[in-house]
């Protein structure tokens, strides 16, 4: 008996141990701050808590936790200003921050989240920045984001979003970064962001975004815009009218022809257009003095020359990025002669002469004459040039 006794210790120690091993908490010496791995929610697991303690919590982190789901009222820290449950977390009860009303951020990432119960977030009317990133979602109901009057920040990457519905956004009038790059868009509602009077910031790259319609025509104080790695083959005249847009990334697209007046080449100063199919870049700017770019970015197109009122206009240009077109060479020395002191960004091989930097004997006398209807052929004979790869 005695020794049946000593061995059932001696697993209960061992049990003890693994789970000490496998689940713990920490906790910063005001106690305002606590870490836990593969504990419960409540009641931080399986430590004991007292209700003076839970009332002076500020941050919580919860990793791998045991629990799946976070049920009605689950939460009680009311002064948590800060929480992350990464955890694998399937389903959300519409009640479960009803306790967390001072929260300014909150962090869901990498759980397994495909849908939200409707105003799950309306209890937390202090949040300033509410990340979903790398869970399941696929699609942003009307109500989803409801009450959530003064968010800042919304990250919304790496899931499998694909349909809107158009009021999504609504209720964030004081929204300055949007991020949704990573998902499944192809389609984008034309006034999915027109009541986000605030927005800075919007994220769209690596989706499927053919057509942007008239996504940014109330956007007033957008900076920057990400349409990076999509398969967009044109921009709407007009696009960015009423915007400030300053950051524009349309690197990894379909573009073949981009018109001044879907630029916003008055305020822009960092142009990303590398890896589309352009062949040509209308900029004639009839009506600036000047321009304030001072990155543009030209790589792997089939451009063939720019306007010249363009390259003497951007006299802030600081960075110049335009190998692998297939520029002709009378139009490319008359750009680099315009350009002025700043040396065009190249790579060894281009600088080396291992890769060629444009097309000899097409356009006549050594004069920048470029007939615009046949451009193409000077990409065929760059290709030709090149050879083998």
């Amino acid at each position: 008996m005695q020794i049946l006794f000593i061995a059932s210790a001696i697993i209960l120690i061992t049990l003890e141990f693994i789970i000490c091993v496998d689940a713990w908490c920490n906790a910063t010496n005001d106690q305002k701050h606590y870490m836990c791995v593969g504990q419960r929610y409540y009641g931080l697991g399986s430590l004991s808590v007292n209700q003076d303690t839970r009332q002076k919590i500020e941050k919580l982190t919860f990793l791998d936790c045991q629990q799946k789901d976070l049920s009605e009222e689950i939460f009680e820290f009311p002064s948590a200003k800060y929480l992350t449950v990464s955890c694998g977390v399937e389903t959300i009860h519409e009640n479960a921050f009803k306790n967390l009303n001072g929260l300014q951020d909150l962090d869901l990432t990498s759980n397994l989240i495909s849908a939200l119960p409707d105003s799950v977030f309306k209890w937390m009317g202090d949040l300033k920045k509410l990340d979903l990133s790398k869970n399941n979602l696929n699609e942003l109901t009307r109500k989803m984001f409801e009450g959530t009057n003064n968010l800042r920040r919304l990250y919304l990457s790496y899931n499998s979003i694909s349909r809107f519905n158009i009021k999504a956004f609504d209720s964030m009038r004081n929204l300055k970064e949007l991020y949704l790059n990573n998902n499944k868009i192809s389609v984008v509602p034309s006034r999915l962001f027109s009541r986000l009077s605030s927005l800075l910031t919007v994220d769209l790259s690596y989706n499927k975004i053919e057509d942007l319609g008239g996504i940014f025509t109330l956007t007033y104080d957008l900076k920057e815009v990400n349409l990076s790695h999509n398969a967009i083959e044109g921009l709407p005249s007009q696009l960015f009218k009423f915007s400030s847009l300053e950051v524009l990334d349309l690197s990894f697209n379909k573009l073949t022809v981009l018109y001044e007046d879907a630029l916003k080449l008055d305020t822009l100063k960092e142009l990303h257009l590398q890896n589309n199919q352009l062949s040509l870049l209308e900029a004639k700017l009839t009506s600036l003095v000047r321009i304030p770019l001072e990155f543009l970015d030209l790589r792997h197109n089939r451009l063939v020359f720019l306007e010249e009122d363009f390259i003497k206009l951007a006299i802030f240009l600081d960075v110049f990025k335009v190998e692998d077109n297939p520029w002709d060479c009378n139009c490319f020395e008359k750009m680099e002669e315009l350009h002025g002191e700043l040396s065009l960004d190249l790579s060894s091989p281009y600088v080396n002469g291992e890769e060629p930097l444009c097309v000899v004997g097409i356009s006549n006398d050594n004069v920048c004459n470029i007939n615009k209807d046949d451009l193409s052929r000077y990409y065929e004979v760059y290709v030709d040039q090149l050879g083998p790869r």
